[in-house]
C-alpha cells in the first residue's frame, strides 16, 4: 500500500509542478489566458493522463490487496483447523496413554551383591585409582572398571 500511496503522491506532486511551471511561463510572457500559451493544454493533459493512470494503478493494488487478504484468511483459518484437531489427538491420547505410564512403576534400582563388588565401590568411592583397586583386590584393572561402571548404573 505504501507503494501505491508514493506513486499518487509522486504524479501529485509531478502535475502541480506542471502547472506551476506552465503559470510562470505564461506570466513571464505576460499571457494572463491559459490559451494564450500553447504548452500549458499539453501539461494539463499530462498531469491529467499521469493522475488517472495512479487512480488505475492504485484500483489494481487494491483489488490485489483484498484477494491477498482473503488467501491469507483462509490458510489462517485452516491453520487453526488443524490446530484443534491436533490438540484434540493430544488430549485423547493423554487420557489413554498418560493413565498407563503413571501406573508403571521405576524398575528398582540394581544392587551389588558381591562382596568384592561392593569392595570396588567403597574403594572408588575413597578415592582410589581403577590400577590400585584392582591390585589390593587382586583383579585386572578391566574386570574393576567394567563393576564400576556397572555399579554406577
Amino acid at each position: 500500500m505504501e507503494g501505491l500511496q508514493i506513486l499518487v503522491a509522486a504524479a501529485a506532486v509531478v502535475g502541480v509542478i506542471l502547472a506551476a511551471v506552465s503559470f510562470f511561463l505564461q506570466a513571464k510572457d505576460g499571457r494572463t489566458e491559459p490559451d494564450s500559451y500553447p504548452g500549458a493544454e499539453r501539461a494539463i493533459a499530462a498531469v491529467g493522463v499521469s493522475v488517472g493512470e495512479a487512480d488505475n494503478a492504485a484500483e489494481e493494488l487494491h483489488k490485489l490487496a483484498g484477494s491477498v487478504i482473503g488467501e491469507i484468511e483462509n490458510k489462517y483459518q485452516e491453520l487453526l483447523f488443524l490446530y484443534n484437531l491436533i490438540d484434540e489427538k493430544k488430549k485423547e491420547l493423554y487420557a489413554e496413554y498418560g493413565s498407563m505410564n503413571a501406573a508403571k512403576e521405576k524398575p528398582p534400582k540394581k544392587t551389588l551383591k558381591h562382596p568384592k563388588q561392593q569392595e570396588i565401590i567403597k574403594l572408588a568411592g575413597e578415592g582410589a585409582a581403577v590400577r590400585e583397586i584392582a591390585k589390593r583386590l587382586g583383579m585386572g584393572q578391566g574386570e574393576v572398571s567394567l563393576i564400576l561402571e556397572l555399579g554406577s548404573r
